[in-house]
């Protein structure tokens, strides 16, 4: 169980994603109420049951609009696809249900249509584990499946974007630090991924069986621009640059891809903002 729990799984921090799903769920909310009237509404007289849900949709809409648009801009790292689990995702959902609830709970006082005390909030959340560990479990491996099988193809891709791509015969490519004292000269054919670390970036080249990495104080952005004229450079990740030419493999897990390079071990996440523009890239 716990072995499960610990599963990779994909944190959504897509904002335009985040958005559409915020406002279909306070939309859904709003109907819900109006049409099927739980906990006795019904019994409010008819001229409050319009503004009576319109208030439940926007405390939804706000309590949602925190979570999944505020939170992560807060907290970025902590919430993050790179280190986030199946067991996370279902506390991170029982976490907005309970937010959700609380505002319900302040909200019912303030209007006092009916009795919404802090116990109905935990029978609510009790209720919701198992639905939302099977929710989260039936993604989990649906997500598992497609990524895997579309990593198959991209690998087919990618070896046939190899020998068809053009590549300069050799061409060096310069990085200089910020502070214009350190310069680092590189063959574009042996770069394999540039990593930002901090105020740092972290250049990865081929140097014969094995690699060689330079620390630089610089910015990605800034190596992005050196690259910009190479179709083959791609940014993966908004911590990571990858030569496609170099890509030993593509895997996929329930998160998306990663991207393997000869001779190391660690591996380059795809982001799923990137994931299409790779696809597009390589094909």
């Amino acid at each position: 169980m716990l072995k499960f729990l610990n599963k990779p799984y994909p944190f959504n921090d897509n904002f335009n994603h985040n958005l559409k799903v915020i406002f279909g769920i306070s939309l859904g909310v709003f109907l819900f109420l109006q049409f099927f009237q739980p906990f006795e509404l019904q019994s409010i007289e008819s001229e409050n049951k319009t503004y009576i849900f319109l208030g439940g949709s926007i405390i939804t809409l706000v309590a949602l609009a925190f979570n999944l648009l505020v939170l992560p801009e807060i907290f970025p790292r902590l919430l993050s696809s790179e280190n986030w689990k199946i067991k996370k995702e279902i506390l991170w959902n029982l976490w907005i249900l309970f937010t959700i609830g609380i505002g319900y709970f302040f909200y019912t006082q303030f209007v006092e249509f009916l009795e919404f005390d802090i116990f109905i909030i935990v029978k609510i959340l009790l209720i919701s584990t198992i639905p939302v560990a099977l929710l989260i479990t039936i993604n989990q491996d649906r997500l598992l499946k497609a990524n895997l099988k579309t990593a198959i193809e991209l690998n087919q891709k990618v070896s046939d974007y190899k020998n068809e791509i053009e590549v300069p015969k050799k061409q060096t490519i310069c990085f200089i630090s910020d502070n214009e004292k350190e310069k680092i000269e590189i063959d574009i054919n042996n770069l394999l991924f540039i990593r930002s670390a901090n105020n740092y970036i972290e250049i990865f080249r081929k140097k014969e069986k094995s690699y060689k990495k330079y620390l630089l104080r610089s910015s990605l952005q800034k190596a992005e621009g050196n690259l910009k004229s190479f179709t083959f450079i791609f940014k993966c990740h908004r911590t990571s640059i990858v030569n496609i030419k170099n890509i030993k493999e593509i895997t996929g897990n329930s998160q998306g891809y990663k991207l393997k390079f000869e001779n190391i071990d660690e591996e380059i996440p795809v982001s799923r903002s990137y994931s299409k523009e790779l696809k597009k890239r390589i094909n």
